[in-house]
């Protein structure tokens, strides 16, 4: 009886197993295929519309610079980002490394070179050794894994002395057993999956496997699992973040031909089967894959659709054009100052649920916001390494700019 048992339950898990490679095997093909339709639904971009890219990248630089002027007045308190409030007192001073590191990539993207050096100057201010502060004036709070995301983010820009910083991290975690702060397991730990992404930076550095820590030599990314159950808001974000490092890391990469470093991830041992089986490459489909995921929790997030577009290598001209519409008319961005909360209730647009977009009560504007979430942005959709990703073709079309809710689909 007790055998029969055992056979049926070994019989039902090859069902399931099955079952699921099946699953993984449609999600591979339906991935590759909306990724061949956004190349091609985005490939052709006319001549009148050509003139107008131009003229809103014009316009968007005119509004990063007068961004940073402002948040270089008001919003910077020892170099690093912070929002006010509306008597000037400062607020989420311990979010700014997370903050101050995406501003400074923003810049350095954009070829600000010496705004970006003195930002990173700043940021590097906020540690000992390799233990990172949210703040200089925030010893208070437990650094987090999203801060450490962010420190990352800024560090795939190779700015000066990050190598030393990268092992000075590597140090302090495994003299800490993998903690990255004084806080509890679910706040300070380093999560596989962030392991994961120190680990392939370290690889692609050159540091041999051997003098990683052991929380970063075994780290595994864990998206797919992730992406099921993050909330919208802060933690989709954060997922959001660790795809774009992902790429970043790709591009490092291609830039240094002598070092390839494979990711590791669930759908990697899977591939063999997959391949084997039916001839599909699933890893491939992977960042699309995850990205359209995004885009399906909260289609508004302009982040997460860029994120789409370029995982499936269809961030072209008419691509930037249709998303840099939409960015500038955003009111969250008024045109000749920075955001306050009359303007939306989220402090930072891509981390926040997309229902938080607009203002609760616009009588009173008590927060003043960085508007380093436009810098951002802007930045993905003007800088020089995002351009060309297709080889472009400007022909006469008969077709209008797709809708912006396509990528939901």
């Amino acid at each position: 009886m007790l055998w029969e048992r055992k056979r049926l339950l070994s019989f039902v898990s090859l069902l399931v197993g099955v079952a699921l490679l099946w699953q993984l095997r449609g999600n591979a093909l339906n991935t590759a295929a909306m990724s061949v339709f956004y190349q091609d639904y985005f490939a052709r971009i006319l001549p009148s519309e050509m003139q107008e890219l131009t003229y809103l990248e014009e316009r968007t630089r005119d509004r990063i610079l007068a961004y940073e002027r402002h948040i270089q007045l008001r919003h910077l308190q020892r170099g690093m980002v912070v929002n006010r409030s509306q008597d000037g007192e400062m607020r989420d001073q311990c979010d700014s490394l997370l903050f101050s590191s995406l501003r400074f990539v923003a810049l350095k993207k954009l070829g600000f070179d010496a705004d970006a050096a003195t930002a990173w100057h700043a940021i590097r201010g906020s540690r000992a050794g390799g233990k990172w502060y949210r703040h200089p004036e925030c010893a208070y709070k437990s650094t987090s894994r999203d801060m450490i995301i962010g420190l990352l983010a800024a560090l795939t820009q190779r700015p000066e002395g990050y190598r030393e910083i990268l092992a000075n991290l590597m140090i302090y975690l495994d003299e800490n057993a993998g903690y990255v702060g004084d806080g509890p397991f679910y706040v300070s730990y380093l999560s596989p999956g962030l392991a994961e992404i120190v680990r392939h930076f370290a690889q692609i550095e050159g540091f041999s496997a051997a003098s990683l820590p052991r929380v970063v030599r075994y780290g595994f990314s864990t998206m797919e699992l992730d992406t099921y159950i993050a909330s919208v808001g802060y933690e989709s974000h954060l997922l959001a973040m660790v795809l774009w490092i992902e790429q970043e890391l790709k591009r490092m990469e291609r830039d240094d031909s002598s070092q390839r470093e494979e990711l590791r991830a669930l759908p990697l041992p899977l591939e063999r089967f997959t391949r084997a089986i039916w001839g599909v490459k699933i890893f491939q489909q992977r960042g699309s894959w995850l990205a359209q995921r995004l885009v399906n929790r909260d289609a508004k997030n302009m982040f997460f659709r860029w994120l789409r577009l370029t995982s499936a290598d269809a961030l072209s001209s008419r691509a930037r054009l249709t998303l840099l519409r939409e960015l500038d008319a955003m009111p969250q961005f008024p045109q000749d100052r920075l955001p306050d909360a009359c303007d939306r209730r989220a402090d930072y647009l891509w981390q926040r649920s997309s229902s938080e977009y607009t203002a609760q009560d616009t009588t009173r504007c008590s927060r003043r916001f960085s508007g380093v979430d436009y810098l951002w942005m802007a930045s993905l959709l003007i800088a020089d390494d995002y351009r060309g990703s297709l080889s472009e073709r400007t022909a006469q079309s008969g077709r209008e700019s797709p809708p912006l809710d396509s990528l939901t689909h």
